[in-house]
């Protein structure tokens, strides 16, 4: 968005067209965060291999507002910047995975179920 957005801005005034928000729409709250784990504790995330673990890595410098999802079979999506990152992270990792993908972490908390700690327990889906 940094890179594009100035000049898309730009270019809208040339135009006529409105560059600033006219309305406010809500935001759907984030999910609470459920403290299943520190948000910086790799090892804690349940399900992932290592090519998943290297991705929560990277996904951790990013900045609000991002997203990172996961599924039992291993599949995983994040998402950063932008509108819905939940939504999109979700959408990623459902594209790789048939079993259903839920939120792990949004922004700067850990949103994944407690009832989650069972497979953590368990030392996760491997």
């Amino acid at each position: 968005m940094a890179v594009w957005l100035p000049a898309t801005e730009r270019f809208l005034q040339q135009i006529g067209m409105p560059v600033r928000q006219v309305y406010r729409v809500a935001d759907a709250p984030p999910p609470p965060a459920t403290h299943f784990a520190p948000q910086d504790d790799i090892a804690a995330v349940p399900y992932l291999e290592e090519q998943g673990r290297a991705a929560y890595r990277v996904f951790l410098e990013k900045t609000a507002p991002r997203a990172f999802a996961l599924s039992a079979s291993g599949a995983w999506g994040w998402a950063e910047e932008g509108e819905s990152p939940d939504v999109r992270a979700l959408a990623s990792c459902q594209q790789r995975s048939s079993l259903p993908c839920q939120l792990y972490s949004v922004d700067e908390s850990v949103v994944w179920p407690v009832a989650g700690a069972s497979a953590r327990a368990a030392g996760g889906a491997q």
